[in-house]
């Protein structure tokens, strides 16, 4: 049903035939598409019912950003858009360097953008709250009670690193939020020929720190990758910071990794008891 209507947004927005589809989704939240016409190849982006605000960000970060690493929007619809499709592939382990130090180059690109807020960005074009108080009184009330019902999961942690997080909360800065790609692991960083060429999905954008995006890419890279992304971004970055932001990420990944991977989730609670001095 859904590649029928395709075939006719396609037709009536873009005056394209489509000649090919095949399934691109990773991930529960929304249907991805690469669509070929006899022209070129698309992709079509669609989310799970009340995940419609992934299309506004998309929409919002692509009209942004004129970049060659970051698709083109086509056409936006409602409930879902058209970007162009960008030829590469997730990196691997063994990249050269030289790939990771564009990575952090290009990465500085998205962070130039200035927001407001902090936290997932809203319609409004701001961060859902509006201070970093009420964004980790948010994240504390969504993540604890899930951590909670992990019966190994060592409630004293739990207590030390709320008392952790606000004795921290100075890792924020109040006057600086910035765009953050919010989901940077390797499925959503793509290369051809050992460069760069796309960082792609921005469904779960969000506002704060630059540091907040470094730490999510900390947890998925080897130490020696970071290290080149961080050359390349070419701004002294405070690793503390890095690793705090870490431990916010590693809060809602943490209940994901229990049920699917638990050798991950083991390694999570050591990353949490390190990166927390516990």
């Amino acid at each position: 049903m859904l590649d029928k209507q395709i075939i006719k947004i396609f037709k009536e927005k873009l005056n394209e035939n489509v000649v090919k589809m095949t399934d691109s989704s990773n991930g529960l939240e929304q249907i991805v598409k690469i669509v070929e016409t006899k022209s070129k190849k698309y992709i079509f982006k669609k989310p799970q019912a009340g995940k419609e605000i992934m299309v506004y960000r998309e929409n919002f970060v692509c009209s942004n950003l004129n970049q060659k690493f970051i698709p083109k929007i086509f056409f936006k619809g409602k409930n879902y858009l058209i970007e162009s499709f960008l030829d590469g592939k997730k990196p691997e382990r063994n990249k050269p360097e030289e790939f990771f130090f564009s990575l952090g180059k290009n990465l500085k690109k998205i962070h130039k953008i200035k927001m407001s807020g902090f936290g997932e960005l809203q319609k409004n074009g701001k961060g859902e709250h509006k201070n970093p108080r009420d964004f980790l009184d948010s994240l504390i009330k969504q993540t604890f009670p899930r951590l909670k019902k992990i019966k190994s999961f060592n409630k004293k942690l739990l207590k030390h690193l709320e008392k952790f997080i606000y004795e921290n909360i100075n890792f924020f800065d109040e006057k600086k939020s910035f765009l953050l790609h919010f989901d940077l692991t390797p499925d959503n960083i793509l290369i051809k020929n050992n460069k760069l060429v796309g960082i792609i999905d921005f469904g779960d954008v969000n506002c704060g720190p630059v540091e907040y995006d470094f730490g999510k890419l900390y947890l998925e890279i080897s130490n020696k990758m970071f290290k080149s992304v961080l050359e390349g971004y070419k701004e002294k970055l405070d690793m503390k910071k890095i690793k705090y932001f870490a431990i916010l990420h590693l809060l809602y990944m943490m209940p994901y990794f229990y049920k699917v991977n638990r050798k991950r989730y083991e390694k999570s609670v050591k990353l949490l008891k390190k990166f927390s001095n516990y």
